[in-house]
């Protein structure tokens, strides 16, 4: 029988805020694909006191899937498209499981993972 470790969502929220202290973020770009995903983005910044923005005035990125997948996205991508394109393309299911990735944005633009959390539950 597999064993499955749960993380409470307010655990990813609490690790997601201390990500940054290290570097002022105050900015997000946001990829969420669905409905379910853009309520648990909006969540996470309104915890941690960030503001949505597009991609040009950000800070960093944000993003949260659901997915089955032990490693949804990659950890770099060239462009932002490239990466709310994958996001995106994920296959649609009901998951439990919640990927929250942040990304720091170089600046040649491209985008290199900060941090990736996972929680089980619903959100």
């Amino acid at each position: 029988m597999k064993r499955h470790f749960v993380i409470p969502l307010i655990v990813v929220l609490a690790s997601a805020g201390l990500l940054f202290a290290q570097k002022t973020v105050q900015k997000v770009a946001v990829v969420a694909p669905s409905p379910r995903n853009y309520q648990a983005a909006r969540d996470i910044i309104v915890r941690s006191n960030w503001i949505e923005v597009p991609f040009e005035s950000a800070d960093a990125v944000l993003v949260v899937v659901n997915s089955d997948r032990r490693n949804p996205l990659s950890q770099h991508y060239q462009k932002f498209i490239s990466l709310k394109s994958e996001a995106e393309t994920l296959p649609k299911i009901t998951s439990d499981q919640w990927h929250v990735y942040v990304y720091d944005i170089q600046p040649d633009s491209s985008l290199s993972e900060r941090n990736h959390n996972v929680s089980v539950g619903s959100f």
